[in-house]
Order: C-alpha cells, then sequence, then structure tokens
C-alpha cells in the first residue's frame, strides 16, 4: 500500500518510499518520551519508509508535547513528479501539530509548480497566489495545527515550464478591490548574488493596479545594479528600490527583482504591495415604474463568473435584477456595459374585457415599447407582449403602417427589428419583420409576441407603436383563395377557428392560412 498510519501500541507494515517521520518532544518541562521498538525511548525518534515499527508515548496526551514531522523525496521527469501529496497523508497523527515537507527535484533547466493559494514556507487558506515555481530544487512546507484537515484537491505539486531565476509567483486578483503584500525569497536576509524573482500579476478587465514598496535593503554591488523590471501590456520599464513604481495601471503584467552582483552589506531584500481598485465608481439609476401597468423589467448577467460588471438593490450586489410596475428601484451600476448585462422586459395585456362580444368595443390596442429611464447602462433587448383573450375569440394584429414580412428559409429578414409570433403554448406561429406585403395576422385565443431589436442600439431607437392588437369575433374564413399551391403554408379556401394562425394578404381583407 502506499499510505502508512502510526497507532500507540501497534506495529505497523509502511510501503512508502523516500518518506521520513520525525516525532520531537518540544515541551521542555515535559518528561514524555516516544518509544519505538527500533531506538527504544527518547525525546526525539525519526525512522525512514518503507519500515515496519511499533510506537508508543510514555504520556496519556502526546498530542501536547510532541509535533510530528513528515518529509517526503518527490522527484520530477519531464511529464510527471512521483509522490505528490496524496489524500492519505492527512491520516498520519491527525491530533498532532504537523509539519509537511515536500523535498522536490527537477531536471536541470526545469521548474516545478506548487498550485495553491498559499505562502512558500506557511501556507494559509484564502489567498491570492495561485501558484509558485521554483528552479531545479527545494523545499515546500505546510504546517497543520492538531485535527486541521489536508485537503489534497488544493494543494498539489507538478512540473512546470522552464522559469529564468529563482522563483516566479503567480497572484490572480479578484474583481473589485483587493491587495496583496510580497516578500523577496529569504527575506529579511537576501537572495542570491546575480538572480532575479519574478511576480505575474492577473488583473480583471476595467480595473487599475498600484505598486507600491513597503521596506527595502539593498547589497553593495561589485557589478552591475539592482533593477526592478516591469513588463505587460502597454507597459515596459526599468526602476531602482527608491524610483516611484507604477500606479493607477491597467492590464496582467509582470515584476521582475533583478540583483547585482553582490560585494557585500546586508544583501537585497523588498516587501511591496499591490492594490488593484476598479477604474470606476458606481453609477446611480432610479427606475420608476409607478405609472406602468403589468410590466416587468429584468436585468441579467451575462457571464456571472468573471465579468467587471456590478450591480445593486439598495446597495446589495446582486447578479440579477426583477422590477415590478408600481413601484420604484433604487439601483446603481458600475463597469455594467452591453456585453455584460442583458435588458429585457414582459407586459401582459388583457383582452378579455370585451365580454364575449363578437367585437370588441375598445379600439385597437397599439404595442409600443415603453420608455424606461436613461440611467439604465443598457437599452432594452427584447420585449414580450403576452396577450390573452376569451376562450373561442380571435387576436388580430395588425401593422400601423407598412405592412410585415415574414422571415423564411432563404428569404431571411435583413432588418434591425424582429417579431416572434408564438401561440398560447408557447409553440412559434412565424417571424416577422417591417415593411412587407402582409397586412395583418389573427390566431385564436391567447398569444405572445416575443420583440427583438437586433445591434447595439436594441430597441432603444422604436418609438412608434410596432403593432395594433385587437379582439375580434372567431376566425371565419374567405372565399376566392385557391385551395392549393401557396409556398409556404399551403392556402386553404377557408381560415377556420380551428386553425392556429391566418395572415392578412390585402387590402380588401383576403385572409389566408399560414400554419395549419
Amino acid at each position: 500500500m502506499d499510505w502508512f498510519a502510526i497507532l500507540t501500541g501497534n506495529v505497523v507494515m509502511t510501503d512508502s518510499p523516500n518518506t521520513v517521520i520525525n516525532i520531537k518532544n518540544v515541551e521542555q518541562t515535559s518528561n514524555c518520551t516516544v518509544c519505538t521498538n527500533i531506538s527504544g525511548c527518547s525525546s526525539e525518534t525519526s525512522f525512514k519508509l518503507p519500515a515496519s515499527i511499533s510506537v508508543d508515548f510514555t504520556c496519556l496526551q502526546p498530542q501536547m508535547v510532541f509535533t510530528v514531522e513528515i518529509s517526503r523525496e518527490i522527484v520530477c521527469t519531464d511529464l510527471s513528479c512521483q509522490g505528490g501529496v496524496v489524500p492519505s497523508d492527512s491520516s498520519i497523527y491527525p491530533e498532532f501539530n504537523r509539519t509537511f515537507n515536500w523535498d522536490v527535484k527537477a531536471q536541470s533547466g526545469k521548474a516545478f509548480q506548487r498550485s495553491g493559494r498559499v505562502t512558500i514556507g506557511t501556507f494559509c487558506k484564502d489567498g491570492l497566489i495561485r501558484s509558485v515555481r521554483l528552479l531545479y530544487k527545494g523545499r515546500l512546507s505546510l504546517k497543520l495545527p492538531g485535527q486541521a484537515p489536508m485537503d489534497p484537491s488544493a494543494f498539489d505539486i507538478t512540473v512546470g515550464p522552464d522559469i529564468k531565476g529563482l522563483a516566479e509567483v503567480a497572484v490572480q486578483f479578484p474583481l473589485g478591490s483587493s491587495n496583496v503584500t510580497l516578500f523577496s525569497p529569504n527575506f529579511p536576509l537576501g537572495f542570491p548574488s546575480n538572480d532575479l524573482a519574478t511576480w505575474s500579476f492577473s488583473v480583471p478587465p476595467k480595473h487599475n493596479f498600484t505598486v507600491v514598496f513597503l521596506g527595502s535593503t539593498a547589497p553593495q554591488c561589485q557589478k552591475k545594479s539592482v533593477e526592478v523590471q516591469y513588463s505587460g501590456q502597454n507597459l515596459g520599464l526599468s526602476t531602482s528600490l527608491s524610483d516611484p513604481q507604477p500606479a493607477l495601471r491597467q492590464g496582467d503584467f509582470k515584476m521582475s527583482l533583478v540583483n547585482c552582483e553582490v560585494n557585500g552589506g546586508s544583501g537585497l531584500s523588498l516587501n511591496f504591495a499591490v492594490s488593484v481598485s476598479r477604474r470606476s465608481s458606481p453609477v446611480p439609476c432610479l427606475v420608476d415604474l409607478q405609472q406602468e401597468k403589468d410590466l416587468t423589467l429584468y436585468i441579467k448577467k451575462k457571464d456571472s463568473t468573471y465579468s467587471p460588471c456590478e450591480m445593486k438593490v439598495d446597495s446589495i450586489i446582486q447578479d440579477g435584477i426583477t422590477m415590478q410596475s408600481g413601484t420604484q428601484f433604487n439601483l446603481s451600476f458600475q463597469d455594467c456595459g452591453s456585453e455584460d448585462i442583458m435588458l429585457t422586459a414582459i407586459k401582459s395585456i388583457d383582452l378579455r374585457v370585451c365580454s364575449g362580444q363578437k367585437s370588441c368595443p375598445a379600439d385597437e390596442i397599439p404595442l409600443t415599447v415603453p420608455t424606461l429611464d436613461q440611467c439604465l447602462p443598457v437599452p432594452l433587448q427584447t420585449i414580450t407582449w403576452n396577450l390573452q383573450s376569451l376562450q373561442g375569440g380571435t387576436i388580430e394584429l395588425r401593422p400601423p403602417a407598412g405592412g410585415l414580412k415574414q422571415s423564411l428559409a432563404g428569404q431571411e429578414c435583413g432588418n434591425r427589428l424582429f417579431l416572434t409570433v408564438r401561440d398560447g403554448g408557447g409553440v412559434p406561429l412565424g417571424t416577422f419583420c417591417p415593411r412587407g406585403p402582409l397586412q395583418g395576422i389573427k390566431m385564436p385565443a391567447n398569444a405572445s409576441i416575443v420583440t427583438t431589436g437586433a445591434g447595439s442600439l436594441g430597441l432603444s431607437s422604436t418609438k412608434e407603436s410596432l403593432l395594433n392588437v385587437s379582439f375580434s369575433q372567431e376566425i371565419t374564413g374567405k372565399q376566392g383563395w385557391p385551395g392549393q399551391g401557396f409556398p409556404h403554408g399551403g392556402i386553404s379556401k377557408r381560415c377556420r377557428n380551428v386553425l392556429r394562425m391566418c395572415v392578412l394578404i390585402d387590402e380588401q381583407n383576403q385572409w389566408a392560412l399560414a400554419l395549419q
């Protein structure tokens, strides 16, 4: 087996090569000892695996006195590393304070990569560091208090690409304001002569970054001088430790600390911070729907995983916003554009007030795009009108001017405005656009009209009525049309009330069957 567990008073067979266990008394005032069948009793013992060994302690609570150190050697080839972090590692004396050491050796010119949000030497959760790459060989240490579990899925050692220099640390900033404090290798003692360390930073879009040096020591240079080199999008410069560093810049970047040929002195060390914040400020927006009726607005992020857009309702961040008519909404938007969010609307129109009469006494109801507050960062892209009528009645749709054209295969609409007609069950009956030969549409019972504006303007420039809707008697049909042969639908002599949709072909009220 490739794991081991040391249990007090038991003999355990192990098979975990290149692993050394050290158990040490760290309480000088305690006389408790650790006893093995190999080395007897003492304040400290070490053994190398694989081994067959029994372990006992001479006190009742050895976890209060002893620490356990588990050191493993890992050799990396071009493709993989042998003997990485495994789940069974956490079963080694879980009640003791433990230190895990991985002595990693890669092929010359290769780097081994330590993935996870941790720092070199002491590991902690919830940091911004995503990986640490070291050249050729080194030791990585993870310290865990007693009873603390180790999550191997968030901790791994892999082969990385070639790097130049002592180490390369990758930092990824989240959306919004954040900062990280970093130290040069071997801080505060300084790192080797003629070497360099690199930090790579991933900065979200529409964010600024600023680099601040908090403290540094400079060596005595025999040749060359200490440099801080920056590279990235629209960024390429070299500075000294005393120069101003980049501020309020955008984009991903790399920072390299380059040491000189050291002649003496205190050694090169650097403690610095990088802060990231949004370039813009929140823009307040009061949406007033008090005068609207049966209207619902929806604002939704297109991609909530990595969008810089931040929407708030009453200062609370939301990924989606729903607004009902009859009230006001206090919103704010920051870095929200048409590539980030979509604005849609649904409006219900009840035609059942016609009370079952053969013709509705009310005039035609115009379907117009509602005028929304200009503070909204994007135009309305889609509006759906849900039309409800009495059972057995007919909904009639007529364009106020210019007619309609049906979008068909090979005869698609070239307009930026599209109207999709659906029956009460949501089944599409056809897609239409303005300026065509069709003078109207009839359909029984309920229906919905989905209007979509193409392009960046959406429906914002649509001011006039798109359609006029009315309720009338059932579809009765007109004589005089040929029985067969009309393309894309097959015209019938009658347009009965069992049909799902009829279209008005000309101004003489000649209705033709479009869908059966």
